[in-house]
């Protein structure tokens, strides 16, 4: 068995992993890769917030001469 034989197989195994379906519903299932991919745009949406929140507390909010506290607002919820 040669090397190309080899890598061949190993990325058709990758693909059957990646296309596996999980949950079986129609029209489009969901695989391990829909799971990765939402994994990843749920990080990528914390790391936005994140740095929204920061430019709002450094120049934003000094700019306007608001009260640095006034990030919590809308997260209270009486």
């Amino acid at each position: 068995m040669s090397t190309t034989d080899g890598m061949d197989r190993l990325w058709r195994l990758l693909g059957s992993i990646l296309s596996y379906p999980i949950i079986v519903t129609e029209p489009h299932p969901i695989t391990v890769t829909t799971l990765i991919v939402v994994g990843l745009l749920v990080v990528a949406a914390f790391w936005a917030s994140r740095r929204v929140q920061g430019v709002l507390q450094r120049r934003l909010f000094p700019r306007m001469h608001l009260d640095p506290g006034i990030d919590l607002g809308p997260g209270v919820v009486d």
